[in-house]
């Protein structure tokens, strides 16, 4: 006959061995949930830094500068019967910055020599 202490030993250190595998297997998943919420988390965008703000004043700056160069030369030749001359510096700065007029773009699409469209 067994000890009468061997059942209730072998149980609970059954219980034991148990109880650890469940807090280790949880905390290994609980680590890995945080890894990737961390990665998903550092992954989005976040606010554009203050030399990302300044380039996008610079180029903002000169699309404006640009705009009231073409302007200043269209009310010039506004009563000028013969076709319009315009700032090709400007115009490239229009187009380099991405603030060029759809419209703009049109027009002189249309009064382009060169445009074989």
């Amino acid at each position: 006959m067994t000890e009468p202490w061997v059942p209730g030993f072998i149980t609970g250190s059954l219980a034991l061995i148990a109880a650890i595998a469940s807090g280790v297997i949880t905390g290994l998943m609980a680590a890995r949930r945080e890894r990737r919420a961390h990665e998903r988390a550092s992954a989005s965008p976040g606010s554009p830094t203050v030399q990302q703000v300044w380039e996008r004043q610079d180029k903002q700056e000169r699309a404006l500068d640009a705009s009231l160069v073409l302007l200043a030369q269209v009310v010039k030749q506004h009563d000028d019967p013969h076709e319009l001359v315009l700032s090709k510096s400007a115009i490239k700065t229009l187009r380099e910055t991405g603030f060029m007029p759809l419209e703009l773009e049109d027009v002189l699409n249309e009064n382009d020599p060169n445009n074989k469209e």
